[in-house]
């Protein structure tokens, strides 16, 4: 039996944004950490947020990826690989010694970052080279390790490369389930995360699930533009109270 050091109410609405955000991240390709990750921050410590993050995103990323398995493009996965399994070493090591509310400050620039990156015309990448891919799997390693993002940088790069819904979904998908299936024993080595953390991410895998599916029924009936306006809108009110929270904490 796990003893949960929060309230009915805490524990519901962490349920609640659980099972919003892992729908949204099947619908968009990305968004379970940049929406779901500001919210945890304000109820919960760095480390069992980024542990609750890996452990859903792993155990229900699947279910998106059935319909979806032959659009990976598994070339830019590989090349975006060994800077990532570097990054996640620095980001850890980043979880484990940061002030808690600096980490929190981070992500809401982060997410903000990443918001106005889908309002603005987007930078073509015509091809694929070497420092491109490098530095985009460093940034991912990193914020995925440090603080639950994956999504910022990989973002950017796959709407620069055009690639279309499906394939942009697809290897996004694949691309967060290969880095946080190492991330999270990382972190474990390190010393990052505790086994308390990656218990209580366990109990909320079953509203995962729940998500996942929920997710897998939108994409299909969703308006891409009306449900675009919505992430975007989201992500902005995500980062402001990330920015607000953290600063209130550092003055």
């Amino acid at each position: 039996m796990i003893d949960l050091p929060y309230d009915l109410p805490t524990i519901l609405l962490i349920a609640v944004i659980i099972l919003g955000t892992t729908a949204l991240s099947v619908v968009a390709g990305f968004g379970l950490g940049m929406v779901a990750v500001p919210m945890l921050l304000l109820l919960l410590p760095p480390p069992l947020v980024v542990t609750i993050i890996k452990v859903v995103g792993t155990g229900t990323v699947w279910i998106a990826l059935v319909s979806i398995w032959g659009d990976i493009q598994w070339r830019t996965i590989i090349r975006i690989l060994p800077a990532a399994f570097a990054g996640l070493i620095v980001g850890g090591f980043i979880l484990r010694e940061a002030n808690p509310a600096m980490i929190q400050l981070g992500v809401g620039l982060l997410v903000l970052i990443s918001a106005l990156t889908l309002i603005m015309r987007p930078i073509l990448i015509e091809r694929e080279s070497l420092w491109a891919t490098s530095l985009v799997g460093f940034l991912t390693g990193v914020m995925g390790n440090a603080a639950g993002l994956l999504a910022p940088a990989v973002v950017v790069y796959f709407t620069g490369r055009q690639f279309p819904k499906d394939v942009f979904r697809a290897t996004t998908l694949m691309l967060f389930l290969i880095v946080e299936l190492v991330g999270l024993p990382v972190l474990a080595v390190q010393g990052s995360v505790s086994m308390s953390d990656f218990q209580v991410a366990l109990l909320l895998l079953p509203v995962a699930v729940v998500g996942r599916v929920l997710g897998v029924w939108l994409a299909r009936r969703v308006s891409q533009p009306a449900f675009r306006r919505l992430t975007i809108l989201l992500l902005f009110a995500m980062a402001a109270l990330s920015i607000v929270s953290a600063v209130q904490d550092l003055v």
